[in-house]
């Protein structure tokens, strides 16, 4: 009896890492969002001029956000891409805990040391629209 219980509590354990306590999409997240930011799976918003999120390997639909406001999220990226849009993304991460901004016509899709200047994938704790401006937009 006492065996089968640990077996059973590792094999929880390990389903409950992998489903819920591993990273998980934006999409996926609770966080606080303020009223007018709007997003969702860049493939249902159908809006190529909102910002986009790319996440590593392409193991998550691609986020998108648009309109004026905040949203508060816990996510590891690999590139952005501003669309039309004027903002920052922010990352409480130890070496890294300070904003990025990012505006249209930098770039239409960079990895995350574009942004930040750092190598490697970005953990994103916020995102933020200020404004939008213009006919910017990201690739599929």
């Amino acid at each position: 009896m006492r065996r089968s219980f640990k077996v059973a509590t590792v094999f929880a354990g390990a389903a409950a890492l992998a489903g819920g306590y591993g990273p998980t999409a934006l999409a996926a997240t609770t966080q606080a969002t303020t009223a007018g930011l709007t997003w969702g799976p860049c493939s249902t918003t159908g809006n190529s001029h909102w910002v986009h999120l790319y996440y590593p390997g392409g193991d998550h639909a691609d986020e998108c956000f648009g309109f004026a406001g905040h949203h508060a999220t816990n996510a590891t990226i690999a590139s952005l891409c501003p669309g039309n849009n004027f903002g920052s993304i922010y990352s409480a991460a130890t070496q890294t805990a300070q904003n990025y901004p990012f505006s249209p016509g930098k770039a239409a899709r960079a990895p995350m040391s574009f942004w930040t200047g750092h190598g490697g994938d970005y953990h994103v704790g916020s995102l933020s629209i200020s404004f939008w401006s213009g006919n910017a937009t990201c690739p599929a």
